[in-house]
């Protein structure tokens, strides 16, 4: 399995082709064995590059894996100290560029029970890193965020997000979940939201 960006954009598209022409079950049993060999193999070199290209090319054969390896990164990372006055809350509208956080994001629309782990995670890896909350605010309001389709999924994803916000900020006591919350809330109200 190779590393480089380039070619695994084009290995997922050519997968997402073959997944879509062929038997998605077929296809991903006899990829998952291929994907264990090297996934072991990267871990026992300790190449988290490899590492997080494999994860972010086949996430979907391995979820509870991937979901696994975040929470063990998240868990890795030193607390930074928290001034919320000093805290950006406006969206960072560029790409992620944070490995834990792109692999967070692939979790937008799987099944509910993932996505709240992956959002929990999320909310995890801002309480020890809040300095990248414009990220956080990012992930929460473009790739979990309103879309002009979310009504074919009832608006899932939205309720997932705000119901786990709303449960961080504990009624208010949560002082930083509880701003991130208002400022959710008042990016979602925005009617550009909806034009994608």
């Amino acid at each position: 399995m190779g590393t480089c960006p380039t070619t695994n954009h084009a290995v997922r598209t050519h997968l997402q082709t073959a997944i879509n022409a062929f038997d998605q079950k077929k296809v991903t049993e006899s990829l998952l064995p291929h994907v264990n060999s090297s996934w072991v193999r990267f871990h026992e070199i300790g190449d988290e590059n490899a590492l997080f290209e494999l994860m972010k090319t086949f996430w979907f054969l391995k979820q509870t894996d991937v979901l696994c390896h975040i929470q063990a990164q998240i868990d890795a990372l030193g607390t930074e100290p928290t001034d919320l006055s000093a805290l950006n809350f406006t969206p960072d509208r560029n790409a992620l560029e944070n490995p834990l956080l792109k692999l967070i994001s692939l979790f937008s629309f799987t099944k509910e029970e993932d996505f709240k782990i992956a959002l929990d995670l999320l909310f995890a890896y801002l309480s020890k890193r809040p300095s990248d909350l414009p990220q956080v605010l990012r992930l929460l309001t473009d790739d979990f965020g309103f879309r002009d389709d979310s009504y074919l999924w009832e608006f899932r994803v939205e309720k997932c997000v705000i119901d786990a916000l709303w449960g961080q900020a504990e009624g208010g006591k949560q002082v930083l979940f509880s701003k991130v919350f208002l400022a959710v809330a008042e990016i979602a109200e925005e009617p550009a939201r909806l034009v994608r």
